[in-house]
């Protein structure tokens, strides 16, 4: 991790360098165009850390059952967090965690959520979830449905062909969780990792939903018609 205070033809060589996958530069944002990323793949090691099996480490330091909670609910504690990146870069941790919130690997929860009691009856509250490790959604016949079904609503589907539409999903649950703290911050999202409920006002709610199978995602806005 580089700080930059430099002049506009360098930051132009760097914009070419982050073109080419060499660096990780951000010029358009305010808060990273002061930072360079040298070595993008800290933030593929660190993902990888999150998803793969248990480290020793996790379970030395005390850390199992914030594990757990990542890994059942997909929600990321501050202190499992700041472990992992300790494991990954020695300083600059900070700067680190926003360039995963940038491309969405993370996402800060942006309403209050309940407290996680462990087995142990110790007290775990998240400051983020992944998309990418939330659990899939239930069926409506083992519990309560996401979305009711009607006539009126009005579903929009995009399909994919050259690439799998997993990975933009989750980054489509991130963004659309961002925004809603904008759009409509007394809204309390429903998210899993194939399906989300949002709300773009108090009456206006809208689905995202993967249909993996088909390779597409299907966009649903409840409507209903104005009475004359």
């Amino acid at each position: 991790m580089t700080s930059l205070c430099l002049g506009s033809k360098f930051r132009m060589n760097l914009s070419n360098f982050h073109e080419k996958g060499l660096v990780i530069y951000l010029d358009n944002d305010h808060e990273l165009s002061k930072l360079v990323l040298l070595k993008p793949e800290i933030l593929v090691d660190i993902i990888i850390q999150l998803v793969t099996k248990q480290p020793d480490i996790i379970h030395q330091r005390g850390f199992r059952h914030d594990w757990k909670l990542l890994h059942n609910e997909g929600m990321l504690t501050k202190s499992l967090l700041d472990i992992i990146l300790s494991e990954a870069v020695q300083e600059n941790k900070e700067a680190i965690t926003v360039f995963l919130e940038k491309y969405d690997l993370i996402c800060p929860l942006a309403y209050n959520i309940p407290m996680y009691s462990s087995e142990n009856g110790k007290e775990l509250r998240p400051a983020h979830f992944v998309p990418s490790m939330l659990p899939i959604h239930v069926s409506a016949d083992e519990g309560a449905p996401l979305w009711l079904d009607r006539t009126t609503d009005k579903k929009f589907y995009v399909f994919f062909k050259k690439f799998l539409p997993e990975p933009l999903f989750h980054c489509l649950l991130s963004r659309a969780h961002k925004n809603r703290k904008v759009e409509f911050p007394h809204s309390q999202p429903e998210m899993f990792r194939d399906v989300g409920k949002f709300w773009l006002s108090p009456r206006q709610p809208y689905r995202r939903k993967l249909i993996k199978d088909a390779k597409m995602i299907e966009v649903t806005f409840s409507y209903r018609a104005q009475r004359m």
